[in-house]
């Protein structure tokens, strides 16, 4: 059975079949985490210059 080339082609066709698909997700999900971490960074960054600028208006450049 295993011996046989009908298997080994089924097989290997079956690997490359999991091994791409693997990679398209592996693909989508790094786009989605680092698209989510941007955002993420991108409100905190505004954040932390809203209380900045919440701090400095008070401030005197005199």
């Amino acid at each position: 059975m295993f011996g046989s080339r009908l298997f080994w082609k089924l097989y290997l066709g079956y690997v490359v079949l999991v091994l791409l698909t693997a990679a398209v997700v592996g693909v989508l999900v790094d786009r989605s985490v680092r698209g989510h971490a941007l955002d993420e960074l991108e409100l905190e960054l505004e954040r932390s210059v809203a209380v900045l600028r919440e701090l400095g208006s008070g401030l005197s450049l005199d």
